[in-house]
């Protein structure tokens, strides 16, 4: 990971034919997912509900910075996910990183969801003409982009 992450940073913010939405959704992903150990459902068909982002409220719990040190996000269902917790929530703490901004999941998150302006719904979503349509990125499309950014890794 020492050797890989700065190249996989390095590649997916020079990927040709991206754009920057593409390129910030892409790594926002790729954190979030090492973050949640995730299978690609998790970030697509079971992806993360903005609504149920919690942002501690404690000012202690705040940077100087005006950044949260943390986030929980939650996930509701997952793949075999017992039928009597499902859309219970499962709440994942996501920390920040304090070495390096751009491996920073909480940085990414909070800033995809600036840029897209996606205020409801999942973290990660379809674009449609007009923005975001409401409905989780498929997980061919992100299985798509992951695969593309390993290929042109090596």
């Amino acid at each position: 990971m020492v050797k890989d992450l700065p190249n996989l940073h390095s590649v997916c913010w020079s990927m040709k034919g991206w754009s920057e939405d593409k390129k910030l959704l892409c790594w926002t992903m790729f954190l979030t997912s090492m973050c949640l150990f995730a299978r690609a459902s998790e970030v697509t068909d079971f992806c993360p509900l903005v609504e149920n982002i919690v942002v501690p409220t404690e000012e202690s719990r705040w940077d100087t910075d005006g950044y949260p040190k943390f986030i929980e996000v939650a996930l509701l269902r997952w793949k075999n996910r017992t039928s009597a917790n499902v859309g219970k929530p499962y709440r994942i703490r996501i920390w920040r990183n304090y070495k390096k901004a751009q491996y920073c999941p909480l940085l990414y998150i909070l800033r995809w969801l600036h840029f897209s302006e996606i205020k409801s719904g999942p973290m990660f979503q379809m674009p449609g003409s007009q923005g975001f349509i409401g409905k989780p990125l498929e997980d061919h499309q992100w299985t798509g982009m992951t695969r593309r950014l390993f290929t042109e890794v090596l």
